[in-house]
């Protein structure tokens, strides 16, 4: 099962969930997505790169807790 069709799954069922994927072929990922991914972070990537993916998709979700 592929990370897109898993988050689609978790979705069912925690549909508030909020899913970060990484691929390192975001080009053929993204038109794939639909609603289950709400971003795409392309490898490689930095920690930083990470976080700051991670804070931009709480921050549109309402849930950064600042």
């Amino acid at each position: 099962m592929d990370g897109i069709t898993l988050a689609a799954q978790c979705k069912r069922y925690f549909p508030n969930m909020r899913v970060v994927i990484m691929s390192a072929c975001s080009d053929k990922v993204i038109p794939a997505m639909g609603t289950a991914v709400d971003a795409v972070v392309q490898k490689p990537f930095s920690p930083k790169a990470l976080v700051t993916k991670v804070v931009e998709v709480l921050q549109r979700s309402g849930r950064s807790g600042s």
